[in-house]
């Protein structure tokens, strides 16, 4: 399962929702889940890394350079997607959220495999 979220580093609302992101990255990383970061800075790795330095993340951040948003047609960041194992959109949000609470651990939890019938 992955978590799919445009961003970028001139948004206050994704500089804002950036450690809920990491905090449910870390609660689930173990377990396969990732999320990934995509940013939608025009100037590229500068600017994130300047940002990754005030706000540091641990899980991967790409750098769109359009096809991304024109194929999930991003009109509004920070907008995510929950993306099930199989490739299939599980959920979409547009706009900052606190993922780091239940009913976003719940929505996760769901896609994931039960690690207890893992062999």
């Amino acid at each position: 399962a992955v978590l799919l979220n445009f961003w970028a580093t001139w948004c206050g609302p994704c500089r804002q929702e950036m450690p809920s992101l990491d905090k449910l990255y870390k609660k689930f990383a173990h377990r396969g889940f990732v999320v990934l970061g995509a940013s939608v800075d025009e100037e590229g790795w500068s600017s994130i890394e300047s940002f990754l330095k005030v706000i540091p993340v641990s899980f991967p951040i790409v750098v769109d350079e359009g096809q991304a948003i024109e194929k999930y047609e991003i009109f509004r960041i920070p907008e995510t997607y929950l993306i099930d194992p199989e490739g299939k959109i599980a959920g979409k949000v547009v706009g900052p959220q606190d993922y780091n609470q239940e009913v976003f651990y719940n929505k996760v939890e769901r896609l994931l495999p039960d690690i207890k019938k893992m062999p």
